[in-house]
């Protein structure tokens, strides 16, 4: 049975009475110890997956049975020994019942930050910066490779990288960035994509020695920007310029394979 066909809040409820049930008819400890369980498996499924998570959490059920079982054979009351497998076939519900309800939740998890990655592919607009997202910038820089081989005519790629003081540049900046670079190039002409920290321009019949006059244009605005920190800014700007062939695959892996939001 698939996970996504149970309906999840009656999955949670049961999960909640059976947890309550074990709680309060057996001992704290063996509590403890099916919550230690729980927590083990949920760590192997972030880190290796749901089939490492499975084995893990089955591995374990066997080996505390295996014990149950032992220690109710050693004690001849039989009382002992239905209270011993009474509390191992709830203890094993309840387990069972958790893990499904964290894989479910990761799967969904999952679900979603993969359509998130799907809607961000199909955009052609970047909404932060208001460029174009890096996969519209590919499917640009196609037509734009053939019309310059067509017309023989030089183009450059210039890559500007804004380095933070962490990994991840706020959206102002990179909003305020992008509208300069926009302001700077030939639009309807020359084109711009962002990956991350990262604003690709693609300048058509311009070679590395012209496209240094768009360069020091975005850096004066740059340094004239009144909603950031302008100086900040430009010394934190990596630029690198790089002549584009008449070849699409090799243009193509100027760029990053998978682009990142």
């Amino acid at each position: 049975m698939r996970l996504t066909s149970i309906k999840f809040p009656a999955l949670f409820i049961l999960s909640i009475f059976v947890t309550y049930l074990y709680a309060s008819t057996f001992t704290m400890w063996g509590f403890v110890v099916y919550i230690a369980v729980i927590t083990i498996a949920s760590a192997a499924l972030v880190k290796w997956g749901e089939l490492y998570s499975f084995f893990t959490l089955i591995t374990v059920i066997f080996v505390s049975a295996f014990v149950k079982i032992y220690l109710a054979f050693m004690n001849p009351a039989t009382s002992y020994q239905i209270h011993l497998l009474s509390e191992q076939t709830l203890g094993i519900a309840m387990v069972l019942l958790w893990w499904i309800l964290i894989v479910y939740t990761y799967r969904e998890h999952k679900r979603r930050e993969e359509l998130e990655q799907l809607l961000y592919t199909l955009e052609k607009i970047d909404p932060v910066s208001g460029v174009l997202t890096m996969s519209e910038f590919k499917d640009e820089m196609f037509y734009i490779t053939r019309a310059l081989s067509r017309r023989n005519e030089p183009g450059t790629l210039i890559r500007i990288t804004i380095k933070g003081l962490s990994d991840k540049v706020p959206d102002k900046v990179l909003r305020e960035v992008g509208n300069i670079i926009l302001s700077s190039i030939r639009l309807g002409y020359d084109i711009v994509g962002r990956d991350g920290n990262t604003f690709f321009v693609l300048l058509q019949g311009t070679d590395t020695e012209h496209a240094q006059i768009v360069i020091d244009r975005i850096k004066k605005k740059v340094l004239s920007a009144k909603h950031i920190n302008g100086h900040f800014i430009a010394q934190n700007m990596n630029i690198t310029t790089t002549s584009i062939t008449h070849d699409f695959e090799t243009n193509l892996s100027l760029l990053p394979a998978q682009e990142t939001i």
